[in-house]
């Protein structure tokens, strides 16, 4: 029935309101989303819910989407800055709360043996980042820890959009694998 429509024709039918289109959407793109999802943050649980935020924001957009593009490219793009932009509140709610904790006296709900976690992990990282090349480790530090849009960054170093993003991927390849190793020192 349905699932003999088109993206474009599913589309057409959500913009007015149609909520059977829209399952069979999901339906359709749901593995595909997860996947995407899990190959970037890393994290089975994180990418659920994640997905379930793409599919909230393609309802509330899908009145937006021009068919300027295919349907799937446009998908590919929610997904892309929906799970970049959960891995930097994850980074900053991480070290805004390590920070927090460290700075309180007190012992908090959590034991010892978390909050060492919590440090040694933002240990690994803040050590990790000073092995990057100055440009990476500025880059790194620009994007996830103050919150500079690509564009302020290409404004700030003179780089292109395309290079520094081509840089921060190479910058976040080689701070994973430096952590790894920190970690597997420390075990």
């Amino acid at each position: 029935m349905m699932d003999l429509f088109t993206d474009e024709d599913l589309i057409k039918k959500i913009v007015l309101g149609d909520l059977q289109a829209f399952e069979i959407l999901v339906k359709r793109y749901q593995n595909l989303v997860f996947t995407i999802c899990k190959n970037i943050v890393k994290d089975s649980f994180v990418a659920e819910d994640v997905a379930q935020e793409i599919f909230l924001k393609i309802y509330q957009k899908i009145g937006q989407f021009r068919f300027e593009s295919s349907f799937k490219t446009w998908l590919y793009k929610i997904c892309y800055h929906t799970c970049f932009h959960q891995i930097k509140l994850d980074i900053k709610n991480n070290n805004h709360f390590s920070e927090e904790l460290l700075n309180n006296k007190s012992e908090d709900s959590l034991g010892v043996l978390e909050l060492l976690t919590i440090q040694e992990k933002n240990n690994f990282i803040k050590e990790a980042i000073q092995e990057l090349e100055p440009l990476a480790a500025l880059l790194i530090r620009l994007y996830y820890y103050e919150d500079y849009a690509i564009k302020e960054i290409s404004q700030i170093t003179s780089l292109s959009e395309s290079n520094i993003k081509i840089q921060l991927f190479r910058a976040r390849k080689i701070l994973s694998l430096l952590i790894r190793q920190k970690m597997y020192q420390y075990v």
